[in-house]
């Protein structure tokens, strides 16, 4: 089995609602998000899947949130934005991306910064 994770960083603000009793202030975070796809198999040039490929399905779901605040933006007009919940609603929107016949989406983790994490894995 193969293992390929994909880093990106983006900027966007964030205030969990209902946190200890209140929503919480607005603030930015240069978040860091790690995309890890599995796969069974290479294809003839030795690829699991092209790293092109992860890229563009990564920044395609980043695009509506990047540089404005999570809050303001579906589905977290509804929900809290806290990390493990951006982190779930990253891997429901790149998991058909991936899984197909030999590759699989296995985590979406989030980062706020480099001490604070949440991972979504089914």
């Amino acid at each position: 089995m193969f293992e390929i994770k994909v880093i990106k960083y983006f900027k966007a603000n964030h205030g969990l609602y209902n946190f200890q009793g209140e929503d919480e202030p607005i603030h930015e975070h240069h978040w860091r998000m790690e995309v890890v796809v599995t796969s069974e198999e290479v294809d003839v040039s030795g690829c699991a899947i092209d790293f092109h490929e992860v890229d563009q399905a990564i920044a395609e779901v980043i695009r509506p949130y990047e540089g404005k605040a999570f809050n303001d933006v579906e589905p977290f007009i509804e929900i809290s934005p806290s990390a493990e919940l951006i982190a779930k609603h990253f891997y429901n929107r790149l998991a058909p991306a991936f899984n197909k016949q030999h590759t699989a989406l296995l985590s979406v983790t989030i980062c706020e910064d480099d001490y604070h994490r949440a991972t979504y894995f089914t």
